[in-house]
């Protein structure tokens, strides 16, 4: 700690306008450290990749009045080139970091300027400007943790939060004891002076909203409290919307900017905060002239505050109960960019007074967060308004099974060709329909004829197997795709009348497959051997595991690896609602290979996804059998005495295993409740992370605690349909590359899962205690 008679050294990141000032703002964090220091401030290291730049920003100090906080000052090109010479006599109190977003806020190599100087100078303070990253939340979220425990305070530069009307009106909230019913934000920007065309690329800017309404956005938490962001809602208008057309813009966004990237006009939002309380924005790029208009509108029982023009002239307007006017405040001599740096230098001094940062790391970081919320909202939004898919060539599929994978039904989600018509709209060509059952491949034919989707089948012609539909087709052009969802008892081996794989590769050689999940009824050499004719053959294979692709699982696996964690254990645990299953098949393991294989596969192959290979000679199992006591289930929906008894299916089996990384995995099936509700959930662990995924097949949601915290976030996933994106992936690997879109699944890594669940299975087989 240093005391008012000390000098107070600081390291500058970045010698740009956010340290150093330009004509176009209020900015300049130097002139703010220079008066509140005065002649204790000393610069001992100023760090810019560009040198020349950097001493011109120091020959320009040198000349000033504050030329002796810059008399020792030196340059450096890069931040670790500072860090390896840094003694104890110049180790700086504080540095104040204005580099470029896209430095920052991450933990990985070329991003992570916070990590590199609270890990090479634990307890030293950072003063970090906003936009904090240009990474992703959960990067922001790793960083905010790995700093925590290592810098003695962290102040990020939400400056709004000091302006004296913004306290007065936490100040008249305090005293009358008042809970804030809405927050409603108003940010409309003229334009047509805005020329940098990097502020138009929402790849680069980000977007309006988390580059620049996200001011309005932490005030909004400042005033209403945390954000309930699965609650947050949004429509925006889009460049190509009739009135998303503006006149006044300073280049020709047509050519320099593509057009998937191009900004929004208008995005308009709305959420709930924890409290109850509702919050609002808009956001909008409408107006021409210099000056923009903002406003920020706090409502509460009997009050009305609204803060006007917060960046040039504030102005603070008051409605109290008894009176139906405002009165208004105007604030002269307010400057929140010096406010922010005078608390800051007071909590680095004094950790007594570390209440006086007003907006830190972890709170900007929920803040970036709430901002991508909001974004993401808007363009779920503009996805589900978008243009049906343009006309192009067609697209030719054959598909193998006329059942409910394929066509769909009511017991599930499942039904490939809707998200084929949905992925490839008029282009979709479903050239054969291949299926014994060529009556109900007919009436499924009949049903899509009858519907909008009729181009896609009027040439439809069905097959009774596969031989019938190679002779008949040996002069034809290969489809683009063979969608197999046939029984897997016909699938996954060598044997004659089992091996469809091999047909498909012998007569259809290089058309990319998709093959439903179990890959078969063999076992599990066999699925192997298959495995490598199809490699070898070197056609693309997608296997229907899709609950790799959904949203919350790939948010799990992001969290993993912005967090470098090493996953301890995972647990799984399937319980299914029985009594509605009343195909006898699924009763009979001579005729289905179990629950384990057939049904907990997907959370089997969840298992592996997360926890890497397992260990098969380590799999150990007991089950629940029917003859034993809590296995008499009463709600059976078929004769069970028609299945000899040793087919019939365990009503629970408990699982555990290694896999080869150390972890630990568990998994519990269980044939036990009744109605139609299934119970799943999925728990990954890591060195202080719990990871729970509930209800994937229906609501999917995400429980999350990490260090520091023994709550759980809890994130929801609205229009998450993994079934569509595992799809739709495979068209887009097979129309532009295997770079074009990730194939999670292939029959290699599915074939390791029929593995594992085969393994599962012969396991607790080896511990059944017969009466």
């Amino acid at each position: 700690m240093s005391t008012s008679s000390d000098e107070f050294r600081v390291a500058f990141v970045g010698a740009g306008q956010i340290n150093f000032g330009s004509p176009e703002g209020p900015w300049n964090h130097s002139i703010r450290l220079e008066k509140r220091l005065g002649q204790r401030l000393r610069v001992v290291a100023l760090v810019d990749p560009f040198e020349s730049a950097a001493q011109g920003v120091l020959d320009m100090k040198r000349a000033s009045d504050a030329q002796y906080a810059y008399k020792d000052t030196e340059i450096f090109a890069s931040l670790e080139e500072y860090l390896a010479q840094v003694t104890p006599e110049k180790r700086p109190h504080a540095f104040w970091v204005g580099s470029p977003p896209s430095t920052r806020g991450s933990l990985q190599p070329g991003r992570n300027t916070e990590a590199m100087i609270a890990n090479a100078l634990p307890g030293v303070a950072m003063f970090v400007e906003k936009p904090i990253t240009t990474s992703s939340v959960e990067e922001v979220m790793a960083t905010s943790s790995y700093i925590s425990d290592k810098a003695s305070s962290v102040a990020v530069g939400y400056m709004f939060r000091y302006l004296k009307p913004v306290q007065m009106m936490k100040q008249i909230i305090a005293e009358n004891n008042l809970e804030v019913m809405a927050v409603n934000c108003r940010y409309i920007i003229a334009y047509e002076k805005l020329v940098k065309q990097w502020w138009w690329n929402k790849d680069v800017s980000l977007g309006p909203v988390i580059e620049q309404a996200t001011h309005f956005c932490d005030l909004a938490r400042y005033f209403g409290g945390e954000v309930e962001l699965d609650s947050v809602i949004a429509h925006t208008l889009e460049y190509f919307e009739k009135p998303g057309k503006l006149s006044k813009i300073g280049f020709d966004e047509g050519v320099d900017i593509p057009a998937e990237k191009r900004v929004p006009r208008v995005t308009s939002a709305t959420w709930k905060f924890e409290s109850g309380a509702v919050g609002s924005l808009m956001h909008a790029i409408a107006m021409h002239g210099r000056d923009f208009f903002t406003e920020l509108h706090v409502l509460a029982d009997g009050y009305s505050m609204r803060l006007c023009d917060a960046y040039n002239a504030p102005a603070l307007y008051v409605r109290r109960p008894g009176s139906d006017k405002e009165e208004e405040y105007k604030f002269t001599d307010d400057d929140p960019f010096y406010a922010e740096v005078a608390c800051a230098v007071d909590a680095m001094e004094d950790a007594s007074k570390s209440d006086a940062i007003q907006s830190t790391f972890g709170d900007a970081a929920r803040t970036y967060a709430f901002t991508w919320a909001i974004r993401q909202a808007s363009e779920q939004m503009v996805t589900k308004r978008a243009d049906p898919p343009a006309p192009g060539a067609d697209f030719n599929v054959v598909i193998v099974g006329a059942g409910n994978i394929n066509f769909g039904s009511e017991e599930g989600p499942w039904n490939h060709s809707f998200r084929l018509e949905h992925k490839l709209g008029p282009r979709l060509k479903v050239t054969a329909l291949i299926d014994p059952d060529m009556a109900r491949a007919e009436r499924v034919l009949k049903t899509k004829r009858e519907s909008f989707v009729r181009s896609a089948y009027e040439n439809t012609v069905v097959y009774h197997d596969f031989d019938a539909f190679v002779k008949a087709t040996k002069n034809e052009k290969k489809p683009h795709a063979i969608w197999v969802g046939s029984p897997p008892e016909y699938r996954g081996t060598t044997e004659p009348g089992r091996d469809l794989e091999r047909e498909l590769v012998e007569y259809m050689k290089g058309t990319p497959l998709f093959i439903e999940k179990p890959i078969s009824t063999g076992s599990a050499e066999d699925v192997f051997k298959v495995s490598e004719m199809l490699k070898a053959s070197g056609c693309t294979v997608s296997v229907g595991y899709m609950l790799r692709y959904l949203k919350a699982v790939q948010h799990m696996k992001q969290i993993i690896a912005c967090n470098n964690l090493k996953v301890m254990a995972i647990n799984a645990r399937y319980i299914m609602a029985y009594e509605h299953t009343a195909k006898p098949a699924w009763w009979d393991k001579s005729r289905n290979p179990g629950p384990i294989v057939e049904q907990a596969t997907h959370f089997c192959d969840l298992m592996r996804y997360f926890g890497g290979e397992a260990e098969l000679d380590t799999v150990m199992a007991h089950s629940v059998e029917h003859f034993e006591e809590p296995g008499k289930l009463s709600k059976m929906p078929i004769d069970e005495s028609k299945i000899a008894p040793e087919n019939r299916i365990p009503r629970v089996t408990c699982a555990t295993w290694k896999f080869s990384t150390g972890a630990v995995g568990s998994l519990t099936h269980a044939v036990a409740l009744q109605g139609t509700e299934y119970s799943t959930e999925f728990d990954v662990y890591a060195d202080g992370y719990q990871l729970r995924l509930v209800d994937p097949y229906n609501k999917p949601m995400l429980y999350i605690r990490r260090p520091g915290d023994d709550h759980e976030e809890v994130v929801r996933y609205r229009d998450d349909d993994p079934f569509f994106s595992e799809v739709a992936n495979m068209i887009d690997t097979i129309e532009n590359g295997n770079d074009a879109a990730p194939i999670l699944s292939t029959y290699e890594d599915a074939a390791k899962t029929y593995a594992l669940t085969w393994a599962i299975r012969h396991a607790s087989e080896s511990t059944i205690r017969h009466k």
